[in-house]
């Protein structure tokens, strides 16, 4: 066994990590939908909600002003692509979530670095415990080929070793992504190892409806879309989001 495992090496040839399994799966979607329908509040279904991403961190004035521009939550960027828990989030989310508004977090992973997707994970968990916050969902952020392996085995491989290690946290998931940065990572649109997580989709037409969603790794439908980048609201640098009425 061992002399085959390195011929596979040697040949190039790489061993998937473990997949979850549907069962897994099914309840981690469902779990992490439910998440998404607790941000809208009582007595707001059939109506959606508009929020903002963002790295920087805000203040109590700059919530507020967020919340009198009739935004309900926010999503900061709680790894970064580097390989580092981006310490900004802890503030921006205890402010957030103190003044009522709903908070999640992002990880960018780094595929390419020494850590593994589950050391990565367990950064940004512990900046979590150590803050004593706890995030609606914790977004997966799939983008940027730049930031990923030469091929699509290699990418698949940490995929499943994120997804793996992002389900064991307990926390509900949900991943940031479209069809074209899937498709340049994982080779197509058809690979699909979580389709029962929401999706946070992101198309710069500058229109919150769901138009021109392309559909890609098995969702038919976004739960969030990111329609406008880089605006400056309430002093901060942001995109604005809207999550779909569930």
């Amino acid at each position: 066994m061992k002399l085959l495992l390195v011929l596979l090496a040697l040949a190039g040839v790489i061993l998937q990590a473990a997949a979850l399994s549907v069962e897994e799966r099914t309840a981690l979607g469902a779990k992490s939908h439910a998440a998404l329908r607790k941000m809208f509040g009582a007595g707001n279904t059939g109506v959606d909600a508009y929020g903002v991403d963002f790295t920087d961190v805000l203040t109590g004035t700059e919530i507020e002003c967020l919340q009198a521009s009739g935004l309900s939550f926010v999503i900061p960027r709680g790894y970064r692509s580097v390989g580092v828990v981006d310490t900004n989030f802890v503030a921006s989310l205890i402010t957030a979530q103190t003044a009522g508004m709903s908070g999640s977090v992002y990880l960018f992973p780094c595929p390419t670095c020494t850590k593994s997707a589950a050391a990565q994970v367990n950064e940004l968990i512990d900046a979590i415990g150590k803050a004593g916050v706890v995030p609606d969902l914790i977004w997966l952020d799939i983008e940027g080929p730049q930031y990923w392996h030469k091929t699509a085995a290699a990418n698949e491989k940490f995929m499943g070793e994120l997804l793996t290690a992002a389900a064991k946290t307990g926390f509900p998931l949900g991943i940031y992504s479209n069809h074209k940065e899937w498709a340049n990572i994982f080779g197509d649109e058809t690979y699909a190892p979580c389709q029962e997580l929401p999706l946070w989709y992101p198309r710069f037409n500058y229109v919150p409806l769901v138009t021109g969603y392309q559909p890609f790794g098995g969702w038919e439908k976004p739960a969030l879309k990111q329609y406008l980048d880089l605006k400056t609201l309430c002093g901060i640098t942001t995109d604005l989001n809207v999550l779909y009425a569930v």
